[in-house]
């Protein structure tokens, strides 16, 4: 599987790409919930992220460690 995350930073550098979605599901925590369901629904062996955000990799990526 490979998914973009769209790093959080980016997303909120560029509002003006962003002004269609509702502002609550752009929020992190939303982001993220949503995106671990989706990743973890597929049950993939191998996963690959684009666009992570650095300071994210430590609190939330590591739980992917062992899903497959």
């Amino acid at each position: 599987m490979t998914y973009n995350v769209l790093a959080q930073d980016l997303l909120v550098d560029h509002p003006e790409l962003y002004r269609a979605n509702d502002l609550q599901t752009l929020e992190w925590e939303v982001r993220w919930n949503n995106i671990l369901r989706d990743i973890k629904s597929h049950k993939c062996e191998i996963i690959c992220l684009q666009e992570v955000q650095q300071s994210h990799i430590r609190k939330y990526y590591n739980t992917l460690e062992g899903l497959g």
